[in-house]
């Protein structure tokens, strides 16, 4: 897992929620971001998870899935 940075905070990003996330049903749950909200340093998500329900998360408590369709992600993986 790669830890979501709020710039890769947007529409289409595939993203897990993390441990330590409050409602413990929800910890390591795959879905894709469907809408971001408010100021990109202070970014929350609504993120349709893989049971088919909707939630909104803040931008840090989630991962961005190594198999993402954001190219971004790709990109930042091959310079490092």
């Amino acid at each position: 897992m790669i830890l979501l940075e709020r710039q890769e905070a947007r529409t289409g990003v595939r993203v897990r929620v993390k441990e330590g996330y409050r409602k413990s049903d929800l910890i390591g749950m795959r879905g894709t971001v469907q809408q971001c909200w408010g100021h990109p340093d202070y970014a929350a998500v609504d993120v349709l998870l893989e049971n088919g329900h909707a939630e909104l998360l803040w931008f840090h408590e989630l991962e961005a899935v190594e198999d993402s369709h954001a190219p971004s992600v790709a990109k930042r993986l091959i310079r490092r």
